[in-house]
């Protein structure tokens, strides 16, 4: 491109495979040079489709865009792009190659985004041998070593670490502050709230777009919120009320009307109302307006299009369960005093290397407690070592009083990244295998359940709920999650976060991993790792250090 300027997308029934289900049913847009773009949506919204789209020079010449070539791209696909099988430096040295970079100028281009994104120590490491932050850093690194004019990156912060993300964020708004249109697809709303303009997608469809805070000021409906510790705790049963951290929000379908008196002085649990409808909360006691934020607000957007407009294709918002889960068993459980889990002095080595380090942990029946920290800091070590599947090097770990065992292990449910599902079986086929193997009797058994298909051919979000829910059919005393949203929509997020809670209301203990911010909010207790050491516990109440 000689020169830089707008791109200009106009997209209608376009299909992911000719002759398929359109991908994206209506996009019209464009995206102007210096300016960054987050694509907002879960799987299968069609962020993917779109960002394909534009890198593919048979795609830019579907949508008339012939001014760009590939030297002008820079494309990071969901997977990174990193070639496995070679260093980090040669990562880099094979993509200036490719677009003619050679010499001095090369070589200073790699040195300065290797500081930039933070690899240096990593600089000679294979990328199969790369955590997953430093993949996505490296992925975005190789997308703009070329000072690319437009840039597109499909989710490069998904379950990347927090320092990592920052990380990132610098890289790309950078590109943007130098020119570059920078196209981002994202699941992460305080991400998206740093762009200039947000694209909020599903079902192939633009539900929103303008800047943050335009998307947030035109959100449909009216927003009620009220303290949890003041609401009935079954309100969440409603598919229009839901849980963040300590506050139940509940959303009323319809255009509010403009703020009128009554909703200038009511008492607010986000500060002033966006308006209020006439009609009261109906689930929700002691309700006050609340001013949403952007993941609230896509929350009404979604919330609005599903019950305004039912899901077109199977399996793009499909309940495996109903929007309650499974009926969890109100058996008598364990009281507070006596620890779910109880570790001490836990030390865990992989050669030289130390992934835990003198580790403490406690958990009690209905706590909710959030594992963080960057990749590497040792939680997935630490939840290996809480099933029995590694042992400690030194050190004690409990579970309900004992060491793990099989006995112990048969009241806990676990989902992990790779969702544990049986693909080629059906959901249906999945819960009933798993209540098989936990012994549920088969009038307890999940009502509802989708039967259409191999679970395989469902969106991540749907597979990643129907894994809880086979997590929870035997009512686990103790839920391990490992970043059990990745991937999901802000809708889909606190769908499962409801599942979560219910499971904990009935007594059960949950520890969750997760890089999320607004997730680890919903959390009771956070204990951040580090380099294997717990460096922080933080209580919903206040904050302590080991």
């Amino acid at each position: 491109m000689s020169a830089r300027s707008d791109i200009h997308i106009d997209l209608r029934d376009f299909p992911l495979f000719p002759g398929g289900e359109p991908a994206i049913r209506s996009f019209t847009a464009s995206f102007a040079p210096g300016e960054l773009s987050a694509l907002v949506g879960g799987d299968g919204a069609g962020k993917t489709t779109l960002l394909s789209t534009l890198a593919r020079p048979q795609g830019r010449a579907l949508l008339g865009i012939t001014d760009l070539d590939a030297h002008d791209i820079g494309y990071q696909p969901a997977s990174s792009g990193v070639w496995p099988n070679m260093s980090v430096e040669e990562n880099l040295r094979f993509v200036a190659d490719a677009h003619g970079l050679r010499g001095p100028r090369s070589r200073a281009r790699i040195d300065e985004l290797i500081d930039l994104a933070g690899l240096e120590s990593a600089r000679r490491r294979i990328g199969a041998r790369l955590s997953g932050g430093m993949r996505q850093k490296l992925g975005a690194a190789m997308a703009l070593l070329h000072h690319p004019s437009l840039l597109l990156l499909d989710e490069p912060t998904t379950g990347v670490d927090p320092a990592s993300r920052e990380i990132l964020g610098r890289l790309i708004r950078g590109a943007a502050d130098d020119g570059a249109t920078a196209i981002v697809a994202t699941t992460y709303l305080d991400e998206a709230e740093s762009a200039d303009r947000v694209f909020l997608l599903d079902e192939g469809r633009v539900l929103a777009q303008g800047s943050p805070a335009e998307v947030v000021a035109i959100a449909p409906g009216s927003l009620w919120a009220a303290p949890i510790d003041s609401a009935d705790p079954s309100a969440t049963d409603d598919e229009r009320v839901w849980q963040r951290g300590r506050t139940l929000f509940e959303w009323l379908p319809g255009r509010p009307r403009p703020s009128s008196a009554f909703v200038s002085s009511a008492p607010s649990i986000s500060g002033a109302g966006k308006g209020a409808s006439s009609v009261a909360p109906l689930t929700i006691g002691g309700a006050s307006p609340a001013t949403p934020d952007l993941e609230l607000a896509t929350v009404e957007f979604l919330l609005e299009a599903r019950t305004l407009t039912p899901p077109s294709r199977d399996g793009d918002h499909p309940a495996p369960s109903s929007n309650r889960g499974p009926a969890l068993v109100h058996r008598t459980r364990r009281s507070g005093s006596d620890a779910i889990i109880a570790c001490r002095e836990v030390i865990k080595s992989f050669g030289e290397m130390r992934a835990l380090d003198s580790v403490d942990l406690d958990m009690h029946p209905g706590e909710v407690v959030g594992l963080i920290g960057g990749n590497g800091a040792g939680k997935s070590t630490l939840i290996r070592l809480i099933l029995g599947i590694d042992a400690p090097d030194s050190g004690t770990i409990s579970l309900f009083g004992t060491p793990p065992s099989r006995r112990s292990r048969a009241r806990i449910g676990y989902v992990s990244q790779a969702l544990g599902l049986y693909p080629m079986l059906s959901a249906r086929e999945n819960l009933d295998f798993t209540q098989d193997v936990f012994g549920v009797p088969a009038a307890d058994r999940l009502q509802g359940a989708a039967e259409r298909g191999p679970v395989a051919g469902l969106p991540l979000g749907a597979r990643r709920a129907l894994a809880v829910d086979c997590a929870l059919s035997h009512s686990p005393d103790l839920l391990i999650l490992d970043e059990p949203t990745s991937g999901m929509d802000s809708l889909g997020r606190a769908r499962l976060w409801k599942k979560i809670r219910r499971a904990s209301n009935t007594g059960a203990g949950v520890l969750v991993t997760t890089h999320y911010q607004q997730e680890a909010a919903q959390c009771d207790i956070l204990i951040r790792l580090e380099a294997g050491r717990v460096v922080e516990i933080r209580r919903a109440q206040g904050t302590s250090s080991p």
